[in-house]
């Protein structure tokens, strides 16, 4: 395939954007990390490593299914060899799926992401005792059934090294199993998310914010994985996976604590806030921060408003919604709207009316992006670390609360979070 982003598209004023017809997103490491340690934690390790694997492989079989169609690859052996250019190209790593057939086989990883950043983040301080390449893994499951037509569920993966774990590379088993088909769950693509959206509108200084997601998107439509396969910029890695996979992991987390452990369902709720503010505060701040950011925008100006115009710009650009700001009062208070976050489309689909706000991550992001405006001292030029992150929240320094107080979920118009000075 000569271009592969000859299949990117995006949905006209909803700021989602698709490979064939899967709506994609891009999250940095941190954000991925935490999602990952915040399932593992509420249903333990084997469960959450299966959720995670299945995710990945039911979205990653629509994805390259779509793709392949688009693209009219239609052997075995291209569709793998365009599968491992694809994962590199998304900042996932190197990944081998040669040796795989319609008998299963073994698929090799150099370079995961996941792994990868972790041992970058945590490796000098904590011990691992399980593998961390889960959507590698259900990757590889979804280019396999792809590849030899067979049903996603048919493909069981095991990760049997892991460079968490010591090995120098990571190493997936993949095995084929017969199964008796289920009803297949509701498609979410490209045509059914178009359908459930609300009109789109427009926000403070829209002008300015259109340009420059135009020029964000010009930019980012160039970039794609490394030697290593992976993406790394503004001070984070990052990579662009189905935004079904996140939803799905996170809300089927929830419905399970619900069932089996409801006392529990309020604190991973907020560890979903926690990863959206995690992810606002590391992938806006450092690129708000960057060289690149001052020379898109042209402009130094760092006010409160101003990051936050921008965050709601670098939200668009990565897949996220329209976000905007809707209303402003310096040192008071902010509210941040979009027609849809990209939680929003999905939750419809698959669960329907929601009781509760369902947009975790434009909750917890928003909380960043005020914090960034309020907090941080651009001049000097920070190092987005975890210290950084851990001294800028700390509760005596953090005066902000964020609230989602519309939902399209909820059969709202639109959904909104106010951000509110407490102090």
């Amino acid at each position: 395939m000569e271009d592969f982003r000859s299949v990117i598209k995006w949905l006209d004023g909803h700021d989602f954007v698709f490979a064939g017809d899967t709506p994609v997103c891009s999250h940095c490491h941190h954000y991925n990390l935490f999602i990952d340690k915040t399932i593992d934690d509420a249903l333990g390790v084997g469960s959450s490593i299966q959720l995670r694997t299945d995710a990945a492989r039911e979205f990653f079989f629509q994805l390259l299914s779509s793709v392949f169609a688009e693209a009219g690859v239609d052997s075995p052996d291209e569709r793998l060899s365009l599968a491992a250019e694809i994962f590199s190209n998304f900042g996932h790593g190197k990944i081998d799926l040669s040796q795989l057939n319609a008998d299963g086989g073994e698929a090799i990883g150099e370079h995961m992401h996941y792994a990868y950043t972790w041992l970058e983040k945590f490796g000098d301080t904590q011990q691992r005792y399980h593998p961390a390449d889960a959507v590698a893994g259900g990757f590889a499951a979804a280019a396999l059934a792809c590849a030899h037509d067979l049903a996603p569920e048919a493909v069981d993966v095991q990760e049997t090294e892991c460079l968490v774990l010591g090995d120098s590379r990571c190493v997936f088993e993949l095995s084929i199993r017969e199964v008796e088909l289920s009803e297949p769950r509701i498609r979410v693509d490209y045509d059914k998310i178009a359908e459930v959206v609300p009109e789109t509108f427009a926000g403070i200084q829209e002008e300015t914010v259109e340009r420059l997601t135009v020029g964000l998107k010009e930019f980012l439509a160039n970039v794609s994985g490394d030697e290593r396969g992976l993406i790394q910029a503004f001070g984070v890695f990052v990579t662009t996976n189905p935004s079904s996979l996140y939803n799905r992991i996170s809300y089927e987390m929830l419905e399970t604590l619900r069932r089996e452990h409801p006392s529990f369902v309020a604190v991973s709720a907020s560890l979903l806030r926690e990863a959206g503010r995690l992810c606002g505060f590391n992938t806006f701040g450092g690129i708000i921060g960057s060289p690149e950011w001052e020379a898109l925008t042209g402009s130094t100006e760092r006010d409160m408003l101003t990051v936050a115009l921008h965050a709601c710009t670098i939200a668009r650009g990565l897949g996220f919604g329209r976000w905007s700001v809707s209303d402003y009062e310096e040192g008071k208070m902010i509210a941040f709207q979009a027609p849809s976050t990209y939680e929003g489309p999905y939750y419809k689909i698959r669960h329907g009316v929601a009781d509760d706000p369902t947009c975790y991550l434009f909750e917890g992001a928003c909380e960043a992006a005020a914090q960034l405006g309020h907090a941080v001292d651009w001049s000097e030029q920070p190092d987005f670390t975890p210290a950084f992150y851990e001294d800028v929240f700390a509760p005596s320094n953090n005066p902000w609360r964020a609230e989602q107080t519309r939902c399209a979920c909820k059969g709202d118009d639109r959904c909104e979070v106010v951000v509110t000075r407490t102090e």
